[in-house]
């Protein structure tokens, strides 16, 4: 019993390992500039069949021209509309039996509870820029 199992993980790391080899070779052999007009992405090309058709789902990599992140508008976030839709998702959903009395508690119990640690990191930061 213990040396099959043994022998079966053994044989699956083997396996792992090898397929882990074979990621890497074929991922060095594509295209690294090939872009998918669709989304502007990075195509991650699994190949096509005798007839055409693609192999499995091309996975989308990153994109392919770089745009700079908009700044974050902060109304939308501070009691704004996604911290009000993300509790009343979590109250539809059944989070503290549907009382949002409760919820607000549990939300204020772990805001608590992790303070301390954002609080640590915050001052351990060097500049004012991190800070933010």
């Amino acid at each position: 019993g213990r040396a099959f199992r043994k022998s079966a993980i053994n044989g699956a790391k083997a396996l792992d390992s090898l397929d882990e080899k074979w990621e890497g070779f074929s991922d060095s052999l594509r295209d690294k500039n090939k872009c998918d007009e669709a989304t502007g992405r990075r195509l991650y090309d699994n190949g096509f069949r005798k007839d055409g058709t693609r192999i499995g789902n091309p996975v989308l990599g990153g994109l392919c021209k770089r745009e700079p992140l908009l700044p974050l508008d902060e109304s939308m976030v501070d009691g704004g509309f996604v911290l009000e839709s993300a509790f009343n998702c979590a109250l539809q959903a059944g989070a503290a039996n549907g009382d949002a009395e409760a919820l607000k508690r549990s939300i204020v119990k772990m805001k608590d509870l992790v303070r301390p640690s954002f609080d640590r990191s915050i001052s351990e930061k060097t500049s004012e820029e991190e800070k933010k």
